[in-house]
């Protein structure tokens, strides 16, 4: 999922099988989050997903990341 969002996509989607299709053509950079964080302190259920639950947050404040890949 982070690499379909790193490419910009209009539409993402994903089907039941865990396939992720999405069409965003940028380059991108791929991090992890590289501290501890806490669900309803540091980040929170995006309020107006399509996606299930526990798939997309938001964050509350700035998080320590890590440089995974840059996605070309």
């Amino acid at each position: 999922m982070a690499v379909a969002f790193a490419s910009q996509p209009t539409k993402l989607w994903y089907k039941d099988n865990g396939k992720i299709g999405h069409n965003g053509t940028n380059s991108g950079y791929l991090y992890a989050i590289d501290e501890p964080i806490k669900v309803g302190e540091d980040i929170f259920q995006h309020p107006k997903t399509t996606m299930d639950i526990n798939v997309e947050f938001l964050t509350k404040r700035d998080l320590k990341v890590r440089l995974i890949n840059k996605l070309e």
